[in-house]
C-alpha cells in the first residue's frame, strides 16, 4: 500500500522578513561569498554590499518552558 503525502505550498510567510536582494543577484552573491572564504572583508557589488561580521558564540539549547 502506497502512502500519499500532501504538501502545502504557501506563497507568503507572515513572520518572515522580505528578501531584499533580487533572486537574479544570488549567483553573484554565492560566488563572492565562496571567494571571500574565511577572510572578513567588506565588498561592494553593483546591487549589494557584503558586510561580514564575526560569528556569534553558539547558544546552549533551552527547551521551551512547559506551562502550569
Amino acid at each position: 500500500m502506497k502512502t500519499m503525502l500532501r504538501f502545502v505550498v504557501r506563497t507568503s510567510h507572515p513572520d518572515e522578513h522580505a528578501l531584499e536582494i533580487p533572486y537574479g543577484d544570488l549567483p553573484e552573491l554565492q560566488i563572492a561569498l565562496h571567494a571571500i572564504g574565511d577572510n572578513l572583508v567588506q565588498q561592494a557589488h553593483r546591487d549589494f554590499v557584503i558586510f561580514p561580521r564575526p560569528a556569534r558564540e553558539p547558544q546552549p539549547f533551552a527547551p521551551p518552558a512547559s506551562g502550569p
